[in-house]
Parts: C-alpha cells; sequence; structure tokens
C-alpha cells in the first residue's frame, strides 16, 4: 500500500509544533509592553525571533522550494505537499517515501502528527532523521541511524475513513 501519512504532509502546520523564537502569545506580550530586543539579544548572534502559526504549524517556515521527496509517482510532489495534496509512491517500487524538509531557520519540533487516507495505506513505523541533506532510500532503510525511530505507530480512526497518529519527538535531538 501507499505510505497515506503523506497526504497532509502539506499541513505541516497541523502536524508539527514548534519552538522557533518566542511563541504568539509571548511576541504579542512583548509588543504590546513596548519591548525591543537589544544589541546582546538573538538578532546580535544572527538569529532572527519568529513566531510559529496560531496553531504551533510550521508551514511558514519550510523552504518550499527545496522541498524533495524520493520514491514520489508525482511530478512535482513539492507542490502537492504545500497545497495540502496527496503523494503517493511510484508503481512497482517499494511503497516508502522520503521526505527532505529543510525549513528557513532552526526549528524544535516536539510533536509530530500524521494522516492517513484509510488504515490500509497508513505507515506501521517512522524514522526521523535531523540534518541529514545527503541520505537516500538505501541509507534512510538502515544504512545511517535515525535521529528517532518509532516502530510501531498507532492510528486512530477519523470521519470518513482516514487515520491519524501523533507521535512525540525527543525535543532535544532535533534542537
Amino acid at each position: 500500500g501507499i505510505p497515506g501519512w503523506v497526504n497532509r504532509l502539506a499541513n505541516v502546520g497541523a502536524s508539527l509544533r514548534s519552538s522557533v523564537g518566542m511563541g504568539p502569545d509571548a511576541t504579542a506580550a512583548a509588543a504590546a509592553a513596548g519591548k525591543a530586543e537589544g544589541s546582546g539579544g538573538p538578532a546580535a548572534d544572527g538569529i532572527v525571533a519568529r513566531a510559529a502559526a496560531a496553531d504551533g504549524g510550521l508551514a511558514g517556515e519550510v523552504t518550499w522550494a527545496r522541498v524533495g521527496v524520493l520514491n514520489a509517482r508525482e511530478d512535482d510532489p513539492a507542490a502537492l505537499l504545500r497545497d495540502g495534496g496527496r503523494v503517493s509512491s511510484e508503481d512497482g517500487s517499494s511503497p516508502e517515501l522520503m521526505f527532505q524538509i529543510p525549513f528557513v531557520s532552526p526549528v524544535k519540533l516536539q510533536t509530530l502528527s500524521l494522516q492517513a487516507p484509510e488504515l490500509a495505506a497508513a505507515p506501521p513505523r517512522l524514522r526521523l532523521f535531523a540534518n541529514k541533506r545527503d541520505l537516500d532510500m538505501d541509507d534512510a532503510a538502515g544504512g545511517v541511524a535515525p535521529t528517532q525511530e518509532w516502530a510501531s505507530l498507532s492510528w486512530a480512526p477519523q470521519e470518513g475513513g482516514a487515520v491519524t497518529a501523533s507521535v512525540e519527538v525527543n525535543f532535544l535531538k532535533f534542537q
């Protein structure tokens, strides 16, 4: 089957939680208090404080022009992901897909939410690799140790037959 968890990867905003810079509430409070960063703040270190979307999402933090999907059937899987479309694996090949999602600035992942159109299309496991831009399918299949791995995902049914899974990411490993 097709690893359907990719169906909603474009909704990275609903899928990932971030603590990039200051959160939306802290940013609004600082602005209301008239506070600005001084010369010793993050800007002095070349770090720009950016707030994640109100839902904690990171879609606005993705460098979409550099997103890649190995083993995808579609001609432009990055555009499909960005626009909320489905991405599937090539016919006659491994059902596995590998996503390369570069971010505009460093992010910290806390939770990753996955969605598949049905349980039969949901991946049984998940492997995450942090900052590994030169991986190929062989590397990801076992040639390189993942930053974090879930050997078994627990899928919950949703409306319309879709299923979702949520995994807690070891926060420190993705800083």
